[in-house]
Order: C-alpha cells, then sequence, then structure tokens
C-alpha cells in the first residue's frame, strides 16, 4: 500500500507530500473547491495539519509513512467514514471490498473495483471530488432483468476514466464512497452491450488491436465483448472513417491495417531502431487520413522520439512520438479534436494572448488537464496531431512560397522555428546563404547551440543549417521500395524455315 501511494510520481501530487501549485490545485479539485484559486489559505493548511496530526498514531499502528495515512485520512473525512473502521477494512481486505473476481483485478490498485463497478461509484460520486466532466460521459441504464448497465461512448475517456483505478487518491475516495454507501449500492452492474461468453471472432478482432497497440486490460484477447474491447473497437472505426471504401467492413480493414503495420515493423526495425506495429500503424495512418507524406512522418518521428511512443523531454514538457509540448498540444486539441472524438475535452480549452501575441491554452480542472496531456502518449492520436500539424505547415509555407516545391527540409524548418520564421529562413538563405543564420534567429541558436553553431563554436551559416537538417529529412530511408518492373519474357528463337 505504501508503494502505491508513495510512487514518485504520485509524490509530485499529492499534497501530504509536497505543497505547491500543482498538487493545490489537485487538492481542491478532490474537495470540490471551486472557489479559491490562488495561494493556499490559512483553512486549507488548517485541514491538512488536522489531518496529518489524526493519521499519526494509525501511521504508527500500521508502520506507513506518515503522507500515506493522511492521504487514506483525507479520503474518510471526505466521505464521512469512520477512519479507523475504514483503515482496518482496507488492511484486511487488501482493498477488495466487493468481493469480485481477483482474476479481473490490478493488483496495483489500492481499491480493487471490476470495471462496472468502478463506472459505477465514479457516475454516483465521482461530481463530489472533481471529476464532473468524466462522470457526465458515463450513462446508467435498467436493463430487463433490473440489473444496472454502465457505459460510455467515448473510448479515450472511457479508458481514462478506468485508469483513475491506479490513482491512489481517487481509489481511496471511491472506496470510502463504496463503504458509507454500499448497502444503497445495486448487487448486480455490468456494461451496457458487454458479451460474458468467449466468441473466436471477437478473439481474432482482439489480437489485430493487441498488435496495433489498443489497450485491452489484463485479460488481452479473451474472446469476450466487453468495454475495452468495445471501446477500442469504436477509435478504429472513428480514426479510419475516410478510409472505408464501399462495401468494406470493420473486420477486413483491421485486419489489412494489422498486415501493413508488421510489415513495415518489419522493413524498419533495424539493430539501431525499433519500430513496432503499434507506431508503425499510428503514422501510417494518420498520413492517409490527413493526407500527408508518410516518409517524412517516419523521418520526422525518427528524429523527434526515436520512435519511443511515452518519451519526455528532460529540458522541456516535450512528451510522446511527435513531441508536442503542452501548449502545442492543447492548441492542436483545440484546433482538430473534433475530427477524432475529442470535441468535449477541446470546449473545457480556454485560449488567451499571451506577451508575445502567441495564444496560451489553458484547463481549469486539473485532472481534465491532465489527461488531455496524457494523450500524447497515445500513438495513434499523437500520430493524428501530428499530421495535422505537418499540414498546417505544409499549407503555411505553400502559402507563402507559391514558386517553391516545398521539400522535407523545408518542412522540418517549419515544425523547428515555426511557419512564419521558416518562411523567413528560406528566403534569407535564398539570398545570402553564407550569412550566419544565429545573427538572425539569437533566441533559436541559443537553444540549439548544436544546430546553430559547430563544434569549434564558430557559427554556421544559413546554407550550412539547412544542409545538416536535409541529411536528417531527405534521406527515403522511410520512402515506400520502387516496385521492379517485371522482366520481359524471352523471345523464343525463330524457327528455322520448314524444309519443302
Amino acid at each position: 500500500m505504501k508503494q502505491i501511494i508513495g510512487s514518485d510520481e504520485e509524490k509530485e501530487r499529492n499534497i501530504f507530500f509536497k505543497q505547491n501549485r500543482q498538487t493545490l490545485r489537485e487538492f481542491r479539485a478532490l474537495r470540490g473547491d471551486t472557489e479559491n484559486t490562488g495561494g493556499i489559505t490559512r483553512e486549507e493548511l488548517a485541514l491538512i495539519r488536522e489531518i496529518t496530526e489524526g493519521a499519526r498514531a494509525d501511521a504508527k499502528t500500521y508502520k506507513m509513512p506518515l503522507p500515506v495515512v493522511a492521504t487514506l485520512h483525507f479520503a474518510a473525512r471526505q466521505t464521512g467514514v469512520d477512519s479507523a473502521a475504514y483503515m482496518q477494512r482496507l488492511t484486511e481486505s487488501g482493498g477488495i471490498v466487493t468481493g469480485a473476481d481477483r482474476s479481473g483485478l490490478s493488483r496495483t490498485n489500492l481499491f480493487k473495483f471490476n470495471v462496472p463497478t468502478w463506472l459505477y461509484l465514479m457516475k454516483s460520486f465521482g461530481s463530489n471530488h472533481g471529476f464532473g466532466f468524466f462522470t457526465d460521459q458515463i450513462k446508467v441504464s435498467t436493463a430487463p432483468d433490473g440489473a444496472q448497465q454502465v457505459s460510455v461512448d467515448d473510448p479515450a475517456v472511457l479508458r481514462h476514466i478506468i485508469s483513475f483505478r491506479s490513482n491512489p487518491r481517487v481509489s481511496a475516495l471511491m472506496g470510502a464512497e463504496y463503504m458509507q454507501n454500499a448497502v444503497f449500492l445495486p448487487q448486480n452492474i455490468r456494461y451496457d452491450r458487454a458479451r460474458q461468453s468467449a466468441n473466436e471472432d471477437v478473439r481474432e478482432r482482439q489480437n489485430y488491436m493487441l498488435i496495433l497497440g489498443f489497450e485491452l486490460g489484463i485479460r488481452g484477447a479473451d474472446g469476450i465483448s466487453g468495454p475495452l474491447k468495445q471501446a477500442a473497437q469504436h477509435e478504429f472505426n472513428v480514426m479510419s472513417r475516410p478510409l472505408y471504401e464501399p462495401g468494406q467492413t470493420a473486420a477486413s480493414l483491421l485486419r489489412q491495417a494489422t498486415e501493413q503495420a508488421i510489415e513495415d515493423s518489419e522493413r524498419y526495425t533495424n539493430r539501431w531502431r525499433t519500430v513496432t506495429p503499434a507506431d508503425a500503424f499510428a503514422i501510417r495512418h494518420a498520413a492517409k487520413v490527413v493526407g500527408v507524406d508518410y516518409g517524412y512522418m517516419m523521418e520526422l518521428v525518427s528524429a523527434e522520439s526515436g520512435f519511443v511512443s511515452d518519451i519526455e523531454a528532460t529540458t522541456s514538457s516535450a512528451t510522446g512520438l511527435f513531441q508536442f509540448i503542452d501548449n502545442t498540444w492543447l492548441l492542436m486539441v483545440k484546433g482538430h479534436g473534433d475530427k477524432y472524438g475529442l470535441a468535449d475535452l477541446a470546449e473545457r480549452i480556454t485560449l488567451t494572448e499571451g506577451r508575445n501575441g502567441y495564444p496560451v491554452a489553458s484547463v481549469e480542472n486539473p485532472f481534465v488537464q491532465k489527461y488531455i496531456l496524457s494523450l500524447r502518449t497515445n500513438p495513434r492520436l499523437s500520430a493524428m496531431m501530428g499530421a495535422e500539424f505537418v499540414k498546417e505547415n505544409y499549407d503555411n509555407l505553400s502559402a507563402a512560397l507559391p514558386s517553391r516545391d516545398i521539400t522535407r527540409t523545408d518542412q522540418y524548418l517549419a515544425h523547428f522555428l515555426g511557419s512564419g520564421n521558416a518562411v523567413s529562413f528560406i528566403s534569407r538563405m535564398n539570398s545570402n546563404s553564407k550569412k550566419s543564420a544565429a545573427s538572425v534567429f539569437p533566441d533559436a541558436a541559443a537553444s540549439n547551440r548544436n544546430i546553430f553553431y559547430k563544434r569549434g563554436g564558430a557559427a554556421r551559416s544559413f546554407g550550412e543549417v539547412y544542409t545538416l537538417f536535409s541529411r536528417k529529412f531527405d534521406t527515403e530511408v522511410f520512402d515506400a521500395p520502387t516496385p521492379q518492373a517485371p522482366a520481359e519474357a524471352p523471345v523464343p528463337p525463330a524457327r528455322p524455315p520448314r524444309p519443302r
């Protein structure tokens, strides 16, 4: 338990470990406090001290770090559960308070709830703790046999609500709500339209989806059409809508995409790089849907992230295949999210004008903001937004330089400097390619010395910077192999004349 609540990520977001702007925002959201937006108040400091002091005895009894026990006491306090009874039941049951089948439960969750029960709890109590956006997405209905059925239409939101089971503070709150309200909760809760018996066709599609990187839960390809399988199928259908040919089924397109992804992975993986089928699928699919250069997309990902879909930069907030920083990602979701099932999230993003006139994006609720930013590690959504970003830059360059054939190096300059600065770079290079690029772009040069300066410290010229980029982005490494023309059939020798 102390490993779950005391993880490095949790320490950075939990106010009982550390007090900063992020932990304060989440603390207020969990309390349902939408009024306070400034620094921490005296009332909040007093409450934190009171909870921490009240947890000292249990910290000794259960031999756990004080911040861990304080987190649990906070959950008990918020829900009106007796903290002593809460601690005892949690430790004795190992978090399995519903008696659910252990095989479908994650050991790394504080409280172990199956998906239908978790969704029902979030629907019933989540809005009290800052999760109103997510609870609004959960539908509850009554089946003919009286069972309560839950469902979520948006696959990305469904997966994220399910992932909250791994958030110790959210799990602690829902566990406390369950203890407080167990006698009022229905005994029979299931996912709407979920099939309980295995089906081989479903298993085959699940295997395809696993290869393509879709999350299906700890059971994997079990042949059961449960909530995660349905969510994955829905996501595939939405992102593939422009690619369906007349009469084509989802199953045939899924199989076709899987075969192509495996082929791409085998072709482009070597001793220096690993291209998984999931990443290969995400990039090729996005290039097809948006209509951009697949080879350039692959070169861009190779340079930006090395095909590691969850990589995070050490010097900025850049994350994912295309290394979107926080603000750029929020802007892309705001501008294009409605095409990929993210319209509700796009509406939550507010734009203001920054000091340099560039738009600044923000999200009021910290859990919604964290969710939107976490989508960067979804290779399929990252690739879609990456393709949209590539298209924006290409269109801007084409409009500003109508007589120029836009190259992949031109496109990367727009990615690297912004399309406006890329146009200026190209124009200055055409007029004087030997001039120092750092003298015109000092801010970019200060942040990227290895690009604008040589090892000895001499500044690179416009032409030299452009050549440096062209070695990465005009390589044709990821271009489709040129089909070989079939060999001509040999012409048979002429028959000798028949004797007369």
